[in-house]
């Protein structure tokens, strides 16, 4: 049997993993429910019934309404409330027991937080949308494939997952007080770049030797390579994140006692 993956043996850890998180993941599903609810509800019921015109506004506008937001910060946040006691011997000791590799368990991890969480998040929003459409847009004949943008949903969506996955990342990669190093890593980073783009944009001469690389990098037959980099960088971020982040986190995990 291979020690690293065993398909077999990766199988029996989803479904125990799963079996794990089932209270986790039903209170995340309940409380995404409930808050959609009170959203749409609560202001209906102390500002009377809406008008038929502002129904058809709620569904026209559906992907800027607050619910598709809602729905995203939950999934986003999935990691935190799966694996926030990752390498806590007591909280997270049938985890630490599982019999199966690091390899193994990260990709799990992955699987439950971007895959069947966000899956099963996804299916409340709809039931969410039925409940709304039966209870309050039955008078209306509404198409709702002619009106939600499935394409754009789905992009969004494939976003936050990439952001999901540097939240995984920090999940994994801080043993303690992870929220509180991964806001002042957030900080530390986002303040770097500020600076980095503040130097560039004030400084005229590193603006125009940057402009002038890159346009003679991209008209150059030599840099043929460079050209394909900036002509499917969209493709390629989409690529290396999140699976750049995952594989860190499987190496932090890997060298990581718990």
């Amino acid at each position: 049997m291979n020690s690293t993956f065993d398909l077999k043996r990766f199988g029996k850890l989803i479904k125990a993993e799963t079996l794990i998180n089932k209270s986790t993941i039903v209170k995340l599903l309940l409380g995404l429910l409930l808050i959609l609810l009170i959203v749409y509800y609560l202001p209906t019921l102390f500002g009377g019934a809406r008008s038929i015109e502002e129904k058809e506004y709620f569904f026209t506008t559906i992907e800027q309404y607050n619910s598709y937001q809602i729905l995203y910060v939950f999934v986003l946040l999935v990691p935190f409330f799966l694996y926030y006691n990752l390498y806590d011997k007591v909280k997270n000791v049938r985890y630490a027991m599982l019999p199966t590799s690091q390899l193994e368990k990260v990709i799990s991890a992955v699987i439950q937080t971007s895959i069947i969480s966000s899956a099963l998040l996804m299916l409340v929003l709809a039931l969410f949308l039925l409940i709304v459409y039966l209870t309050d847009f039955t008078s209306l004949e509404l198409s709702f494939l002619s009106i939600l943008d499935i394409e754009k949903f789905f992009e969004t969506f494939f976003a936050v997952i990439q952001v999901q996955s540097f939240l995984f990342l920090g999940i994994f990669w801080f043993k303690n007080n992870k929220i509180l190093k991964m806001i002042l890593t957030a900080i530390a980073i986002i303040t770097l770049l500020t600076v980095i783009g503040y130097i560039i944009a004030n400084n005229q001469y590193i603006a125009e030797w940057l402009y002038e690389f890159f346009k003679k990098c991209y008209n150059s037959d030599v840099n043929d390579v460079l050209k394909f980099l900036y002509d499917h960088s969209k493709t390629i971020l989409a690529i290396l994140f999140p699976l750049l982040p995952w594989t860190a986190a499987f190496w932090k995990f890997k060298r990581t006692q718990i």
